[in-house]
């Protein structure tokens, strides 16, 4: 007999399946509609040069070492260009 699995408990991003559904009467999780937002922080070495904080449909946003934005990029290549480009002047 394997253990049963704990539930998680109910709380507001929680629905019940639709009656007539397989999953008739059981808790799941309401999906998320918003993108997950990542911080990545760019190092050199030991140094932190950076960060990439994501920004969604608007692409990423550079930030250098003393936060001091450089921007909004399409991608994250992008971004990183402008952080080295910035930390080298």
């Amino acid at each position: 007999m394997s253990p049963r699995k704990a539930r998680r408990p109910a709380t507001d991003r929680t629905v019940r399946g639709p009656h007539g559904s397989a999953k008739a009467g059981e808790l799941k999780r309401a999906e998320a509609t918003f993108p997950c937002h990542v911080l990545q922080a760019l190092y050199d070495g030991r140094h932190c040069i950076g960060f990439l904080p994501m920004r969604g449909k608007a692409g990423v946003e550079a930030y250098s070492a003393n936060d001091r934005s450089l921007g909004i990029f399409s991608d994250a290549k992008a971004a990183t260009g402008a952080v080295s480009a910035a930390r080298a002047s």
